[in-house]
């Protein structure tokens, strides 16, 4: 397998990762629906549409520069980020 394809399957995973994790409560409603109502069909459905909109608002993340500003508010209370930052303007 070529290096490209594997940067692209990471990259999609990536998308789907960051998207679920940000709406992972709907997984619960679309499980607590599932168990309330024993409708299998129309579970089933929901939860395609929720690996879909996961993926598609991951990708949305990635693209809006979201995820770069979420590592900078972690970046912001790193110390080891703080003192090269501070070492390379001395420089």
């Amino acid at each position: 397998m070529k290096f490209e394809t594997k940067f692209k399957i990471c990259l999609w995973r990536a998308y789907f990762t960051k998207g679920e994790g940000m709406i992972s409560y709907g997984k619960y409603l679309i499980a607590f629906f599932g168990l309330a109502s024993q409708d299998l069909s129309t579970t089933m459905l929901l939860g395609l549409l929720y690996v879909v909109f996961s993926f598609v608002f991951g990708y949305v993340l990635y693209n809006s520069d979201f995820v770069r500003a979420e590592i900078e508010v972690g970046n912001k209370y790193n110390n080891f980020v703080e003192e090269m930052r501070r070492n390379l303007k001395k420089k």
